[in-house]
């Protein structure tokens, strides 16, 4: 796929290029630096006037959640579901539509894998890397606890579980120094609290529905 920078796309536009519109919106979808330019550029694209360039936006919308499954996609499945009476690109809003389910459950999918495995690791003591091992039970989990259709959890039980164990880790780590090594860490009178945390919030991610 030959490189296409933005600003040519830009200039294509004006100029009436539907060729290079078309090829520039492909290699930036898959190969883009900026994501929130491309997606910029492929939201204005959607509703242009040529057929091609509406269903080429429509596909590197696709193209750029397949990439990057972390990035929003509220506003991108809204505008697909709009385009869906464009019988023109119906099949390119279709298969964007899929690749973007199909990211974004691979992408939760993902994450509540690594979670399950730190749990694990807390409550059978197989702690390698104790910073490695938390990852998971950071910032972007504690915005899945607070999000009312969050798909990480099946459940109110597993969530709640998985706070507990959010909160006894808090209160550990508010209770070392910053610089405490993983040993001081684990050492922690309040450690204990955290293991058992852990079994119970690992009891019932690992349960059968």
């Amino acid at each position: 796929m030959e490189p296409i920078e933005r600003k040519a796309v830009e200039s294509a536009l004006r100029e009436g290029d539907v060729g290079t519109v078309v090829a520039g919106i492909d290699y930036l979808s898959n190969f883009g630096r900026d994501r929130d330019q491309v997606l910029g550029l492929l939201m204005r694209c959607i509703g242009h006037a040529e057929p091609e360039v509406r269903g080429a936006a429509a596909r590197g919308m696709g193209n750029l959640v397949r990439i990057h499954p972390d990035m929003p996609i509220d506003d991108i499945v809204r505008v697909l579901r709009e385009r869906r009476a464009d019988a023109q690109i119906a099949a390119d809003v279709e298969d964007a539509l899929a690749d973007i389910e199909a990211a974004h459950r691979r992408s939760v999918s993902d994450s509540r894998g690594e979670l399950v495995d730190s749990v694990r690791k807390i409550a059978h003591g197989t702690i390698d890397d104790l910073t490695e091992t938390l990852v998971p039970l950071g910032p972007q989990l504690e915005r899945e606890l607070e999000a009312p259709d969050s798909d990480m959890f099946r459940n109110q039980r597993e969530s709640a579980e998985v706070a507990n164990l959010v909160s006894a880790l808090d209160a550990v780590l508010e209770g070392v120094p910053p610089a405490a090594t993983d040993a001081e860490v684990l050492r922690n009178p309040g450690w204990i609290h955290v293991v058992e945390a852990a079994r119970s919030a690992l009891a019932e991610l690992d349960r059968p529905l």
